[in-house]
């Protein structure tokens, strides 16, 4: 139990941005094998329908290592949760509009598509969480 606590106490003093990028460097490799294991069973034609399905489901992991880990918010689980699904929306849609370009204008393999485009929505979804989902109340 004390060892846990040690971990924790060392966790929180790592600063924020690179917990954000540890924490989602996890949840975007869960994503993405989510993503394949979805590609290899609807097939490479149905790539948007498997993007969708992985970011429906790595977004329940995402949203409480986000919440827990990283911004160490309390409390509020269902507004916070709901700002969280605008979030994945908007990321979703940037995830998307980048992967259509790179594998239609481009001509990219989708895999590798998949993954710049993963890092593309990163920056952007960190700004969200930070400042939007997770924002912390005044006072």
């Amino acid at each position: 139990m004390m060892k846990n606590i040690l971990s924790l106490t060392l966790w929180f003093k790592v600063p924020e941005k690179l917990r954000f990028l540890l924490t989602g460097g996890v949840c975007a490799g869960i994503s993405y094998l989510m993503f394949a294991g979805f590609v290899l069973w609807l097939g490479t034609a149905h790539y948007q329908l498997s993007l969708a399905l992985a970011w429906g489901f790595s977004s329940i992991v995402s949203f409480f290592l986000q919440k827990i880990l990283v911004f160490r918010s309390r409390g509020r689980w269902l507004p916070e949760y709901l700002k969280c699904l605008i979030t994945w929306f908007v990321g979703w849609g940037i995830n998307a509009g980048a992967l259509a370009a790179a594998v239609s204008l481009l001509r990219m393999n989708l895999w590798p598509a998949q993954a710049a485009a993963i890092a593309l929505t990163a920056a952007v979804s960190y700004l969200l969480f930070k400042y939007f989902a997770f924002k912390k109340k005044d006072g």
